[in-house]
């Protein structure tokens, strides 16, 4: 390996590169988010709430035929292209690029015609009529730009082109606010299906417009070698669409038995605002660090040494940026949940307090999750998948029983620590998966300074609540400094050498 070679295999798994890559999607996260806030605002001004309601109703359709009908071919088709994409075989990448491709394509016109034939269904399904058969049978066409679009968007991840990711997903989210605020001042209720058509093709074609550029877009003749050639990414595919058809059954699970539980529907309407506030908020890291990290640790998956460093260096980063991040949401809960919601919401604070460190161990193994992934191990994460959801229905059904809301918290945190002991302890196993030393200790210290911060919200004088979780932030960040200089240390001392 020549050292030019060496220092690129370093740079790849450098903290430099993780700060960016996470800060760069990050960014574009918060930015898509902001606009869908706007467009909601819109919506709610000139379609009322009778409006957002049924938009949100033909875009959970376009979402539930898609994930069937797309194979989740978005997803397992960045392991093989990030790992073609690394040797530097142009050729094979501009292949399997064709592959993929072609693969999308079917999979985009069976999710129309899916969309087209169940038209009736989801009306009777959805609206109790078959009033809306139409305007469903309409929407067809746009789970094909979404399904189109989900491969070009793993086509860009898989070439690890981060920067005309987030450029085109940036102006995906300009472009669906310019369509959408004029449509919606213009015809209103009507404009609902125009809206979700053009910001769905205009999604698409901003994509494809970025991938373009890099690698023309080809299709392959369909043949029986050509069918044979894609079953592997097809087989992982279907992995990743039953585990997340486990995951929707699981949630549906859930809250069946919490309503049997429970004295109302509005204490359940609680437990679903505190799980949106555990989770979506703090996911935005996530999917800063999926755009990223998973080509990355795809194409590195058969070199130990660099996996380990690939894997140990991703988890600092979550855990250095989770840590305060979660602190002080816990702290500012107060503050937040009157704007975010309303203040009939504020029984849930100590569900969500208890709940934080649920986002704390996912921070922790996600990383290491991956491993099964970017294996194309699709049992394994299948299996892996379905044994959490159901120790995710256990812990917080036995955590309201004993506990109330805060009881389901700490199920929801008991869940994702069992999660990540069977992560760490199978995948040790299965795939030698191994933290640096550093790293054991520095999650466990960030750790304790969570439950520090997370415990003193608890506390009822304010002074004394603000200064235990500002002192929690400012160790972590300490703590944080520490590993990135002994990293840099090390790594000069190696040099020298």
């Amino acid at each position: 390996m020549t050292s030019k070679h060496a220092t690129s295999r370093e740079s790849e798994s450098s903290y430099k590169r993780l700060f960016h890559s996470t800060g760069l999607m990050g960014a574009v996260q918060v930015l898509t988010m902001l606009a869908a806030v706007l467009r909601t605002k819109v919506a709610a001004e000139f379609i009322k709430s009778a409006g957002v309601a049924v938009s949100d109703l033909y875009s959970r359709n376009i979402a539930l035929v898609g994930s069937v009908s797309n194979l989740g071919l978005g997803f397992s088709a960045v392991q093989r292209l990030a790992e073609l994409h690394d040797q530097g075989n142009e050729k094979a990448t501009a292949e399997f690029t064709r592959t993929v491709r072609t693969w999308v394509m079917i999979t985009a016109v069976m999710g129309m015609l899916m969309g087209m034939v169940s038209s009736p269904l989801l009306s009777v399904f959805m609206t109790g009529g078959y009033e809306e058969t139409w305007h469903f049978c309409l929407l067809a066409p746009v789970v094909a730009f979404t399904t189109l679009m989900g491969g070009e968007i793993a086509i860009l991840k898989g070439m690890h082109e981060l920067k005309r990711l987030a450029k085109a997903t940036a102006l995906t989210a300009i472009a669906a606010l310019l369509i959408a605020v004029p449509f919606y001042m213009w015809l209103r209720f009507r404009a609902i299906i125009p809206v979700l058509f053009l910001t769905t093709l205009a999604s698409m074609v901003l994509h494809l417009l970025a991938t373009n550029k890099i690698m023309p877009y080809r299709l392959c003749p369909i043949t029986r070698d050509f069918l044979r050639a894609g079953m592997p990414l097809v087989r992982l595919g279907i992995s990743y669409v039953l585990a997340g058809v486990v995951a929707t059954a699981a949630e549906l699970i859930i809250r069946t038995a919490l309503k049997q539980q429970m004295r109302s529907w509005d204490e359940l309407g609680l437990y679903a605002a505190g799980f949106t506030l555990i989770v979506s908020y703090a996911r935005i890291v996530f999917v800063a660090m999926d755009a990223d990290f998973y080509p990355r640790l795809s194409a590195a998956v058969h070199n130990g040494v660099r996996t380990r460093t690939l894997i140990s260096r991703q988890t600092n980063v979550l855990v250095m940026l989770m840590t305060p991040l979660l602190i002080l949401f816990a702290l500012s809960l107060p503050l937040l949940i009157p704007i975010l919601l309303t203040t009939e919401f504020m029984p849930v604070i100590p569900m969500v307090v208890c709940g934080l460190a649920y986002m704390f161990f996912k921070a922790v193994y996600t990383p290491a999750a991956y491993l099964s992934l970017a294996h194309a191990d699709s049992t394994v994460y299948l299996v892996m998948e379905t044994a959490y959801n159901i120790v995710l229905i256990v812990s917080v059904l036995v955590g309201y029983a004993l506990g109330g809301l805060a009881g389901a918290g700490v199920g929801l945190s008991v869940a994702n620590m069992f999660d990540l002991i069977a992560v760490t302890l199978y995948y040790r196993h299965r795939y030698g998966l191994r933290y640096e030393r550093r790293t054991i200790w520095f999650c466990v210290a960030q750790f304790v300074l969570l439950i520090v911060g997370l415990a003193a919200c608890f506390v009822p004088q304010i002074a004394w609540r603000i200064g235990i979780c500002l002192i929690a932030v400012m160790m972590s960040a300490v703590l944080s400094l520490f590993i990135l200089k002994s990293e840099k240390a090390q790594k000069e001392h190696t040099q020298k050498k």
